[in-house]
């Protein structure tokens, strides 16, 4: 069991969504710890703000509430992983992005894009 997260409560927060369709503050706020304990994990890509990422992490777990299947996990840990997997795909997706604006600002000035374009 965590420790800055009730599980239980936090189960009983995702199936009160589900039953309602609607979040609650509280789920909000337990989403946001748990993105937020994440952000200072070994498995937090460094390339995103870390605002982003809470505000990724709430997001998440609105979106998936309806997916998720008690019989199936912990609602502690199927959250968790939907937040990780999702903040590692737009960190990747933010590479790409920096390498595309890199390649075009090459492509148009001629010159490098590292002494133009700051992140």
């Amino acid at each position: 069991m965590s420790e800055y997260v009730n599980e239980k409560r936090f189960a009983e927060l995702v199936l009160e969504a589900q039953a309602t369709g609607k979040g609650s503050e509280e789920l909000c706020e337990i989403a946001s710890a748990i993105a937020i304990r994440i952000m200072h994990s070994k498995c937090y890509p460094r390339q995103l703000e870390k605002e982003d990422a809470i505000s990724i992490g709430v997001l998440c777990v609105l979106a998936n509430v309806h997916r998720y299947k008690p019989e199936k996990s912990k609602a502690f840990h199927y959250f968790s992983q939907i937040i990780i997997n999702t903040l590692r795909e737009k960190a990747r997706g933010n590479k790409r992005f920096k390498k595309l604006r890199e390649n075009y600002w090459w492509e148009m000035t001629g010159k490098p894009a590292s002494t133009y374009i700051q992140n």
